[in-house]
């Protein structure tokens, strides 16, 4: 086997323009996967966190079937005794206590339908950092219990601004139509346009008084202190209330769970494209190393070589070729990837479609440890696959016919 490494290295350096191609082909395709996985990686990561820091929290308690129709009946019975309950609890950083009403906002200008969450300004503030979104106007006063928050998407919609008057239009938990009137205090904007469209706030007592139901609670937002005990949590919530249904972050915001669940099938195929250029890219040069080599070969043949031992040999050229492109790849993706990490990379340009999916428009590139390990398999797998057609092309030279070319 000594041999073998010995010979197989030399054969590479023999032309040493051609390996160093090929290695520096390697090194790129290996920092163009890594980056492009680290890219998606923080993006989907940062998603997440706005999910769950400010749309759905890691953990949300609705009465059973309540997500399913919205039915301003299915409230919770004694949600600020269970809100008090779960608080205690070391895990727990917040929860906020919610009214939600499906309705519709009208101005003079037009209508929209909107998803009213009535809300504590200070639990919900806590939580989700609702004043810190406000572009215009102020948070939630006390001394105003007709104060609505509405986003920059809708005030452009309806053609509102500060001081204007809506009215919301609901069904109450009998089923019955019922109506409030509400001046605009603020105007909010997240970057996920689709949220703004749809979301308004009021507090809480404006939208029980609204509904007929003093005290009324349709969901508790509990926001825990790492994202780590979100299964736990979950699961001794449920076990602590098992009349109240209790789902994490994925299950009340499914799109951002389809987004999760697919990266890495998504991040499959835009590296399987990256590598396949590569497997090329080494089946050629390997195959065009053997076919210059014929007569070499024969000779070895001819001396004892077996063909084990010839298929060996090519493809420890291939491996050889890899290990020397694998670690200028690796360390320019870790640099590359830690400076973007640091300064993040400015999207911008792209604002209108990065807000449509509600992306941050400066992203962070991340990436772990499994996913620098899996390409890096993908790569070796790839050198071995490429070889193995000039390899198996070398087995069928014949010696005596080689030597006398």
């Amino acid at each position: 086997m000594r041999m073998l490494l010995k010979l197989a290295w030399r054969n590479v350096w023999r032309n040493r323009l051609r390996s160093v191609i090929i290695a520096a082909a390697v090194a790129i395709g290996l920092w163009a996967a890594l980056f492009l996985m680290a890219f998606y990686y923080g993006m989907i990561a940062q998603r997440v966190e706005t999910v769950i820091q400010e749309e759905s929290s890691h953990l949300q308690l609705h009465a059973p079937g309540f997500l399913a129709d919205l039915e301003p009946r299915l409230h919770l019975h004694d949600a600020d005794e269970v809100a008090a309950t779960i608080r205690q609890r070391p895990a727990v950083r917040q929860v906020a206590p919610r009214v939600i009403v499906q309705g519709m906002l009208m101005s003079a200008a037009g209508s929209a339908g909107v998803r009213c969450s009535g809300v504590e300004p200070a639990a919900e503030d806590s939580t989700t950092h609702l004043s810190g979104k406000l572009v215009e106007g102020s948070y939630f006063d006390p001394a105003k219990k007709n104060g609505i928050l509405i986003s920059m998407q809708q005030a452009k919609k309806l053609k509102l601004k500060l001081r204007s008057k809506v009215v919301l239009m609901a069904q109450d938990t009998t089923g019955e139509i019922t109506s409030g009137a509400f001046r605009v205090q603020g105007i909010y904007r997240t970057i996920n346009t689709p949220y703004d469209e749809m979301n308004v706030f009021i507090t809480r007592s404006a939208a029980a008084e609204l509904l007929g139901v003093p005290g009324a609670c349709h969901e508790l937002a509990v926001v825990l202190r790492a994202n780590d005990a979100i299964a736990t949590e979950k699961a001794s919530l449920q076990q602590r209330f098992p009349a109240i249904e209790v789902k994490d972050w994925m299950e009340t915001n499914p799109e951002a769970e389809l987004m999760v669940t697919s990266f890495d099938s998504m991040m499959l195929v835009f590296t399987l494209i990256i590598f396949l250029g590569l497997a090329f890219g080494l089946l050629n040069t390997m195959l065009m190393a053997v076919l210059e080599r014929t007569r070499e070969i024969g000779m070895l043949v001819s001396i004892g070589m077996g063909r084990a031992r010839l298929f060996v040999m090519i493809l420890l050229e291939t491996l050889m070729v890899s290990l020397v492109g694998c670690p200028v790849g690796l360390g320019l993706a870790l640099l590359t990837i830690g400076y973007a990490q640091r300064h993040g990379i400015d999207l911008r340009a792209f604002a209108e479609m990065g807000s449509s999916f509600g992306f941050d428009l400066v992203v962070h590139p991340a990436i772990t440890a499994r996913h620098v390990w899996n390409i890096l398999v993908l790569v070796f797998s790839t050198a071995l696959l490429s070889a193995a057609y000039p390899a198996a092309k070398a087995l069928t030279i014949k010696a005596a016919e080689a030597i006398r070319k």
